[in-house]
Order: C-alpha cells, then structure tokens, then sequence
C-alpha cells in the first residue's frame, strides 16, 4: 500500500520532523514524501516514510488502520489517497 504527499520538513542534525510555524524557515524544505504501509496480521505493519533526499524512517502498528491514522495525524494530512 502506498502513497504520495508533500508536507514542509524541518531539517535537523542527523533527522527531519514535520516542521511547525516556530520552525526558522532556513531549516524548512517542502518535499515529496513517499509513504508505504508494509507487514502482516501476524506481524503487524510498518508505516515507512521517505522525504525526497533524506532517510527512511519507520513506525510500527498492530492495524492497516491504525497505521493509515497516525500517517494523517503524524503529516496533518486528511484523506491520503492509498493505492
């Protein structure tokens, strides 16, 4: 399952955040970020998230659903469109 938004990221020191308002704009890039919900009932599923140009990183759920909710509340994006 995957998917395709772009969200303004604060670049940090080894990292990257969604940014907020506070976030000094010099440290802030508006990018791609590919999204992909990988796993298993047995398993659970990881919610991957790759910003154009920096590192993947993952988080881990029990649902399909619960992984979809945490990507629009982690991104403040309603209705990702998954394919």
């Amino acid at each position: 399952m995957k998917s395709v938004i772009e969200q303004d990221i604060r670049i940090l020191k080894g990292g990257w955040r969604v940014a907020e308002s506070e976030d000094e704009i010099k440290y802030v890039k508006r990018l791609v970020i590919a999204l992909s919900i990988e796993g298993d009932p047995k398993n659970g599923y990881h919610l991957i998230m790759t910003p154009d140009g920096l590192f993947t990183a993952d988080l881990h759920f029990d649902s399909i659903k619960e992984a979809k909710e945490e990507a629009e509340e982690y991104f403040e994006v309603s209705n990702i469109q998954w394919s």
